[in-house]
């Protein structure tokens, strides 16, 4: 059902959910909103072109379009369901990406509208969580709470580059049924972690589309022994550009570090690895590397409570600095 809104002296726009028929629209939209800013660089341009893909192919989620009076797409809005572990089980919950204005019509209200149409109807819903990362000045006037999230990572001594797979490994791109293997080898080091999303069906939330960064298997034997998604791009640094690592094992980690390092040339002292410090699966991938716990939290990282519950009373816990903030590993759409 279409929500009208006003914002004087702007012409009336409405808010409606989207459809498959405004995927064009929505592409332009958000390459509108977002080429203001230099940060997303050429690559943008170039995978512009796929997030319509990218969007239709997520397995459920709520999606809505601002438009104007003559029904033209000036704003959209996509929040994406995911099950998050916590606090010892499993709860639905819901991030948003993107978020995006057509350039001429920011600043009139449209993304507010968005954002409150999304939490009313994903409250509605039954949705526990919702997360995002944004401006800290601005998504909090909407419930929103800073420093929620964060990174829990592992520092390790930058290992020797390997320009080629050693005897017996073999460093690929994804097939489709890889995610079987995938998902376990994830549940083994991440499953029971605060915060962990719960990948979805099919190779999406394993693969990226953005040029430039890779999405790989390691194979050993012929079975997957390991996984990275990292950037290879020449502006990415090995203190960040690793976006998931998994490993079967410490030789199938040693193995894949080395191949990331080989692979990007980064010029570091160490390498980190988007990995929960805390987890006892994943120490056994570095005993003996005297790996270095990294833990940062991000004013950016937000979350809001829709239920008021354990998961309420967490986020509370978390901004009063009783609890580590959630950590999230964030999904692939966010390479855009």
């Amino acid at each position: 059902m279409a929500s009208p809104v006003s914002s004087s002296p702007s012409p009336v726009f409405h808010i409606r959910s989207a459809d498959a028929a405004d995927l064009p629209a929505i592409t332009h939209c958000t390459l509108s909103a977002f080429t203001l800013f230099d940060v997303f660089g050429p690559a943008w341009n170039s995978d512009s072109g796929l997030l319509p893909a990218r969007l239709s192919a997520l397995p459920e989620s709520h999606g809505f379009v601002a438009v104007d009076e003559k029904n033209s797409v000036i704003g959209h809005a996509q929040w994406t369901h995911v099950a998050m572990h916590l606090l010892g089980g499993t709860r639905r919950a819901a991030c948003l990406a993107p978020l995006s204005v057509r350039a001429d019509r920011q600043r009139q209200g449209i993304g507010g509208a968005l954002i409150r149409q999304g939490i009313a109807a994903l409250r509605e819903a039954g949705i526990d969580l919702l997360f995002l990362l944004g401006h800290e000045a601005y998504y909090p006037r909407f419930g929103l709470q800073c420093g929620c999230l964060g990174r829990h990572a592992l520092s390790i001594a930058m290992p020797e580059a390997l320009a080629a797979d050693p005897e017996g490994y073999r460093l690929r791109p994804l097939h489709d049924g890889d995610e079987f293997a995938l998902r376990a080898l994830w549940h083994r080091l991440c499953g029971g972690v605060d915060g962990a999303l719960e990948p979805g069906p099919g190779l999406l939330p394993w693969s990226s589309a953005t040029r430039g960064i890779i999405a790989c298997v390691l194979e050993r034997g012929g079975q997957i022994v390991g996984h990275a998604r990292f950037d290879a791009r020449a502006e990415a640094m090995a203190d960040s550009g690793v976006l998931r690592f998994l490993a079967a094992d410490a030789a199938s980690a040693g193995v894949l570090a080395s191949r990331i390092a080989g692979w990007t040339g980064w010029q570091a002292k160490s390498l980190t690895l988007p990995l929960p410090a805390g987890s006892a699966h994943v120490q056994e991938l570095f005993a003996g590397r005297e790996p270095e716990p990294v833990f940062e939290r991000w004013a950016p990282g937000m979350a809001m409570a829709l239920q008021q519950n354990e998961t309420e009373t967490l986020l509370a816990r978390i901004q009063a600095g009783e609890a580590p903030p959630l950590f999230i590993e964030w999904p692939s759409l966010f390479d855009y």
